[in-house]
């Protein structure tokens, strides 16, 4: 469990080899002992350890023997956990509608559970997947329950997510200061939060809006800044 810990903590500072290092001990332990909900855990953690640096085809690896897992043995919270995380990777290699069907299932759990920082991550997804269909009225529907219910929950990291995703939105929909305004607010909370990943995604957001905006100076400024934190950030090859 500690060196489980220590993973989660190096992959949410960006230190993503030591994180791995870490998770490979935990596995064999895990594979070595009875504890199927543990290993479940840990092939999910993995898998989304891989999935934020892009290894998508091996975060997918992991979801799905962790998904075989949990079907098994009837771990229906975290077949519903591990459907959102396949529909997440699937967005992000542009399947909208594997993606959309696996969100959907997560969703309908989490919703008929009461897990609302669950079904938060499935109303997020929903959201992004609408904005790329440029449904911008049912996306911003989606982001705002996903606020609603991290906000209600002290999930700070995860308001910051959906609030950049929402100046993502308003960017796409071409209100580029709406755009601007949360896309600093989310900045704020990623920062004092420390997460990573979270103020990386938003310097290259807040230099990209800037850059549309012919503000060059500026954009400059804040992708270098993004430049000098990604390069800060140990991935694993």
């Amino acid at each position: 469990m500690i060196y489980r810990n220590k993973a989660v903590i190096s992959a949410n500072k960006g230190e993503h080899i030591a994180a791995l290092n870490y998770f490979t001990k935990v596995k064999r332990f895990y594979e070595q002992n009875p504890f199927g909900w543990n290993l479940v855990d840990l092939f999910m953690e993995i898998g989304i350890t891989q999935a934020e640096v892009s290894n998508f085809e091996v975060s997918l690896k992991y979801y799905f023997q962790a998904l075989k897992l949990a079907e098994a043995n009837h771990f229906d919270l975290k077949v519903a956990q591990l459907h959102f995380r396949i529909a997440r990777v699937y967005y992000f290699l542009q399947q909208n509608a594997i993606s959309e069907e696996f969100a959907k299932k997560s969703l309908t759990y989490s919703t008929a559970h009461h897990l609302e920082l669950d079904e938060a991550f499935a109303e997020n997804l929903l959201g992004s997947l609408y904005m790329r269909k440029k449904q911008f009225e049912v996306a911003l529907s989606h982001f705002n329950r996903a606020l609603e219910l991290r906000q209600k929950n002290e999930n700070r990291v995860g308001v910051a997510g959906t609030l950049g995703s929402i100046g993502e939105m308003y960017e796409n929909a071409n209100e580029l200061q709406k755009a601007e305004n949360i896309a600093f607010k989310a900045l704020a909370i990623a920062e004092e939060a420390g997460f990573a990943l979270g103020k990386c995604y938003t310097y290259l957001s807040i230099g990209q809006l800037y850059l549309k905006k012919h503000e060059y100076q500026k954009a400059e400024q804040y992708l270098d800044r993004c430049e000098a934190f990604a390069k800060g950030i140990h991935f694993p090859m």
